[in-house]
């Protein structure tokens, strides 16, 4: 049993600490791949606690007179307050606070009680049902974003896989999963390096339980589009990209700072890799077209 454990993703360390003991079994199996021994140079601070501290006059008048959010999210000072509720038969109650600082490199979690925590499996490091709030605060301060995306590595190279929920993100890197890694078929985060975008895997994975806290340079932007043909065309319209790639951007509670920063960095990223439709249909022959067009 430890009472700090640290997970790697995106060039940065999660170093996760509690008020009582982890255990193996305290987080998902999944997030074992991105467990590491010792924290790297960018890391965040994240430290749960037991018992909900007391909530302020202006919080207590808010949350009475709007009806529970299953996540309410307000400013106290520099600090951002998460809120989690749960819906019960007698009503909606009060589980989870979470207290960053003004960049998320350091949040306090209260728990109402110990009960879930102890009985562990947690899917996410905040105990949130994902990580993407904290994910997609703290990487656009770092030129980097979290898309609602697949990714895999190909012969050393980065593709992403873009679109809706049944665009076939999974079905793409399905077939594709012979030929390299999959990092996560649901979330990936991009970050600009020194020698460009890379793309990294994340645990929150969709229909396909492969992940991978592994990276790869960024070579190709693909837009999904299920079809009866298996081609891949160049999109060169920077408007037209744009409407495809902001809807896969996914946000925290956004405000113009994270908006600058999210805005720059995709316009930097539009610059360096190109972006294409690519059509396909479930024979696998679109392996051919993104191993040998697109890499």
């Amino acid at each position: 049993m430890m009472n700090a454990v640290n997970y790697h993703i995106a060039d940065m360390t999660i170093c996760v600490r509690a008020d009582l003991p982890i255990t193996e079994s305290t987080f998902a199996r999944k997030l074992d791949v991105f467990r590491g021994e010792s924290p790297g140079g960018d890391t965040l601070l994240l430290h749960h606690h037991f018992g909900l501290p007391a909530i302020s006059a202006d919080a207590r008048e808010q949350h009475a007179t709007e009806p529970p959010l299953p996540l309410m999210i307000s400013r106290e000072g520099s600090r951002w307050i998460y809120d989690g509720y749960r819906r019960y038969p007698a009503g909606h109650r009060h589980v989870l606070r979470m207290e960053w600082d003004a960049e998320h490199t350091r949040g306090d979690i209260y728990h109402a009680d110990e009960t879930r925590f102890r009985r562990g499996g947690l899917e996410s490091l905040t105990a949130m049902t994902t990580d993407q709030i904290l994910l997609a605060r703290v990487l656009a301060d770092r030129a980097g974003c979290l898309l609602h995306a697949a990714g895999m590595a190909l012969s050393d190279s980065g593709m992403v896989f873009l679109g809706h929920s049944s665009a076939g993100k999974s079905t793409m890197v399905t077939l594709l999963r012979d030929y390299g890694e999959i990092l996560c078929d649901d979330r990936i985060a991009v970050r600009c390096a020194p020698d460009g975008f890379r793309l990294y895997g994340t645990w929150s994975h969709g229909d396909v339980s492969d992940i991978s806290p592994a990276s790869a340079p960024l070579k190709a932007i693909c837009f999904l589009e299920k079809a009866e043909t298996n081609q891949a065309i160049l999109l060169t319209d920077r408007r037209s990209i744009l409407s495809r790639l902001l809807p896969c951007l996914i946000q925290p509670f956004s405000d113009a700072d994270w908006w600058g920063k999210s805005l720059a960095t995709i316009d930097l990223l539009l610059q360096q890799v190109p972006a294409y439709r690519l059509l396909f249909d479930r024979s696998g022959r679109i392996a051919p077209v993104v191993l040998q067009q697109l890499l």
